[in-house]
């Protein structure tokens, strides 16, 4: 979508609810304000590392002087109060109308170095303080986003960035993922998840965040050769060759391909047995055996 306000709220409710985003930065909108307010060079890290800091600490000064407010407020309605307990409200009335000062100059200081970060011209209509917050809801869960740039005159294969937001979901086996893959004949992925790196990679992830780790499915039930069998019958009768050979290559069983399936849908126009391919599994399986 080219990005109106409505679509950065729908890409915040869907991080909140741990969905996992392709942001594609070239569709201008909320996209690009997206990827800029994400993209920030190491001296914009740590000044706004350091107004962070700062509104932290405004934050809890304007914290500490509202209790001395609020007890002496208290004092002061006492009915034997010393003339002293009026003088301590003031300072506090002035302490507290201080620290709020305080907090609200460490609040803009952090606002403006935000919105520095939108630089682009689309991005403009984004510098309000209210989407500059649901930024903010963003670059906290920065790791459900998968930015994706499309080069100038050139056409570029988005699956990659699809397949890896869609890896983050701890909920989608690895059977099914790879199923995707196969179908989109992405062999980066393929080899990831052949080689378990996704799953090491979920299970980090986790650890980081203090949640439950995902299961092992091993652990679940032995599954192992079946999706292997299946992830190669898929990818004969999609004629995925380079598939094919890496599945071949990572303990796939050419002996329990179902040849009548393949025969059937050559026999339906959908699909041609290439003697070649045939003839390259048959290889790789004599050399396994040797």
């Amino acid at each position: 979508e080219n990005g109106v306000p409505g679509t950065l709220k729908m890409v915040v409710s869907a991080v909140e609810n741990g969905v996992p985003v392709v942001v594609i930065v070239d569709s201008e909108g909320a996209a690009t304000a997206i990827k800029d307010f994400l993209t920030r060079t190491p001296r914009e890290e740590e000044e706004i590392a350091l107004a962070l800091a700062y509104l932290g600490l405004a934050e809890a000064r304007q914290n500490d002087a509202q209790g001395v407010l609020a007890a002496a407020r208290e004092a002061v309605m006492e009915p034997d109060a010393p003339v002293s307990a009026k003088v301590e409200l003031l300072a506090a009335r002035n302490a507290f109308r201080s620290a709020s000062q305080a907090l609200s100059r460490a609040t803009n200081t952090l606002l403006s170095l935000e919105q520095k970060l939108l630089r682009s011209p689309t991005s403009l209509p984004f510098h309000a303080p209210a989407f500059v917050k649901q930024l903010r809801l963003l670059r906290a869960k920065e790791d459900l986003i998968e930015l994706f740039q499309l080069p100038k005159n050139a056409t570029t294969d988005i699956s990659q960035s699809i397949l890896s937001a869609i890896a983050l979901d701890k909920d989608l086996p690895d059977h099914k993922l790879l199923e995707l893959a196969i179908q989109w004949n992405n062999l980066d992925m393929v080899g990831i998840i052949l080689a378990g790196k996704r799953q090491a990679a979920l299970k980090a992830r986790a650890a980081k965040e203090g949640g439950e780790l995902p299961p092992d499915e091993a652990e679940v039930v032995d599954t192992t050769r079946y999706n292997m069998q299946a992830a190669l019958q898929l990818a004969l009768e999609l004629q995925k060759a380079d598939v094919v050979a890496m599945l071949l290559s990572n303990g796939a069983n050419v002996e329990n391909v179902l040849l009548s399936r393949l025969y059937m849908l050559r026999e339906k126009n959908k699909f041609r047995l290439f003697t070649n391919m045939q003839a390259s599994a048959l290889r790789e399986l004599r050399l396994a055996r040797d």
